[in-house]
């Protein structure tokens, strides 16, 4: 099919040839769209930005020389070359389920919206009184409590929660923001925050988990420890003062091994003291700082639905799909009666 250039002089003709259907097309996009739209409530978003920084967790040449009894480098344990979870997937841990599950447990207080409840009562509030999906429901609930079932409804409030949420790291500076869009702005507020906590404490116990077990270890064991010595010490104590006018080789024999076992059971305590000094400062080397640059705020101003823009942009759309088409069919009738004249 031959089509000529197309030329600003062809829209005015089409217009006028087609102006009827033009009027009846364009009312019917511009009423369905505005009934969309205007039926659809505001939205408000609320955004946290933060900053995370690199822990040192270490004070001083003391502590270094303490971890040098133990074979560790400190200066190794410091860094973002070290983290145990890298940003890259913050968005990913905000969208899973077990995360979002959470989430949904979180008082809100609406203004705009009079309510007070969980966020998950707040997603369901409006929840129709007939629901067409349970004539088609294939999926059966367990006869008994399975921590890993979510059924149909409770998933479809995830889905809705999580499409209300976004997490953008900016790869050059690592900036994380997070934003929240709800139907209040006190509610967008209330859950961004909520999700910027969460997200801090899911990071926090993440990257601590193993550090903490070391550190807890290290302390169970320096309390055994010094129990010992405390008992050794005591057995020492008291055999020195029940021979204390005894001059014999079997006492004096007797003497050393108790002091022995003493001064090995102080060592072992000593050590041990050091080990929980060293684990405290792996664990503080794991602790991930953050800054708030930018901390949630309740939004003032609605950041949707843009209606007029967004029935203009459906009412152009459907004037360019028109004009295509009444120029394409004039074109391809043309072309059917050129060829019919020349042959």
């Amino acid at each position: 099919m031959r089509l000529k250039e197309f030329e600003i002089q062809d829209v005015v003709i089409l217009v006028k040839s087609h102006f009827k259907s033009y009027c009846i097309v364009l009312s019917i996009v511009f009423v369905l769209s505005s009934i969309k739209l205007f039926t659809t409530p505001n939205y408000y978003t609320s955004v946290v930005t933060l900053a995370q920084e690199a822990s040192s967790g270490f004070g001083g040449e003391g502590l270094s020389s303490l971890a040098s009894l133990a074979g560790i480098n400190l200066s190794q344990l410091g860094g973002g070359s070290s983290d145990a979870i890298s940003a890259d997937i913050y968005p990913d841990v905000v969208s899973s389920t077990p995360f979002l599950q959470q989430l949904l447990k979180v008082k809100v207080e609406g203004q705009l919206i009079e309510f007070s409840g969980t966020l998950n009562e707040f997603l369901t509030r409006n929840k129709p009184w007939f629901d067409l999906s349970s004539l088609f429901k294939k999926s059966v609930a367990p006869s008994v409590d399975v921590p890993a079932y979510i059924s149909p409804q409770e998933m479809s409030v995830i889905k809705k929660l999580n499409e209300s949420l976004s997490v953008i790291i900016d790869k050059k500076t690592g900036v994380i923001s997070i934003e929240g869009t709800f139907e209040d702005p006190y509610v967008a507020q209330i859950v961004t925050d909520s999700v910027s906590n969460l997200l801090q404490n899911y990071i926090f116990e993440y990257r601590t988990k193993k550090a903490s077990l070391d550190l807890k270890h290290a302390k169970e064991f320096m309390e055994e420890s010094k129990n010992d010595y405390l008992e050794s010490s005591v057995k020492y104590a008291t055999f020195a003062d029940k021979h204390i006018n005894l001059l014999s080789q079997e006492y004096k024999t007797q003497m050393i091994f108790l002091e022995n076992e003493m001064n090995t059971n102080y060592q072992i305590y000593s050590q041990a003291a050091q080990q929980v000094t060293i684990a405290n400062a792996k664990l503080q080397a794991q602790v991930p700082v953050y800054n708030v640059i930018q901390p949630a705020i309740i939004p003032n101003k609605k950041s949707g639905p843009k209606r007029v823009i967004t029935i203009g942009f459906f009412v152009f759309l459907a004037f360019a799909f028109q004009t295509v088409y009444f120029y394409v069919r004039e074109q391809s009738i043309r072309n059917a009666h050129v060829d019919t004249m020349n042959m």
